[in-house]
């Protein structure tokens, strides 16, 4: 199961129809909708439309639910960051999880970062990440390289702060992202990459 939650910015985002969208897939200018998608591939191609409406400018959005199919409850929470969501006359900018706080009993299992499209333009030399939470900004990744010549692919957390496979309490943390370059990130004309956090919820 993937429990999606979009935000439109620009005209109408409409997406379907994909079983399990609401409405065809329409979501209005500066509404937010959420639903539940069951199969594997109905979440598949709910994704790749997603995704190339975020790149468009069109929509915001994220994703959370079960990461198996056993019926375990492990969930998932992601955030995907392109050049397009970097707008900053500065050379750092953080991105934060538009979903929000986990929820209190929150435990953290595992993260992987996905970076299809490495970042570059605007005469930067180099790009890199941070990632972790509010308050510990680095424990995911600590300074990994996502610029030109860093290969595109999957990692899992590096870096002299990260402790990814360490076991903490999330319960009202927000997963973010800091990138950083060395020319104003809003000059970045290419890069897409999203974080995937694996965690469980447990009972008080």
């Amino acid at each position: 199961m993937q429990i999606f939650r979009i935000t439109a910015l620009a005209g109408q985002g409409d997406f379907g129809p994909v079983h399990g969208l609401p409405l065809n897939g329409t979501v209005p200018e500066g509404t937010t909708r959420s639903f539940t998608v069951q199969s594997p591939e109905d979440a598949a191609e709910v994704l790749t439309k997603l995704k190339a409406a975020k790149t468009a400018g069109e929509i915001t959005y994220s994703v959370s639910g079960d990461a198996n199919e056993e019926g375990g409850r492990v969930f998932k929470r992601t955030l995907q960051i392109t050049h397009a969501d970097l707008t900053a006359a500065a050379v750092s900018e953080t991105v934060t999880d538009p979903v929000g706080a986990f929820p209190a009993g929150a435990r953290l299992l595992g993260y992987r970062k996905q970076l299809d499209t490495e970042f570059s333009g605007g005469g930067a030399s180099a790009v890199s990440i941070d990632a972790g939470f509010n308050g510990a900004t680095d424990e995911l990744d600590d300074g990994q390289d996502i610029f030109t010549g860093a290969g595109t692919g999957e990692t899992f957390g590096a870096g002299g702060n990260a402790v990814p496979e360490q076991p903490r309490n999330l319960g009202g943390l927000t997963l973010q992202a800091t990138i950083t370059s060395d020319v104003n990130v809003a000059l970045l004309a290419a890069g897409d990459l999203t974080l995937e956090v694996l965690y469980v919820v447990h009972g008080s």
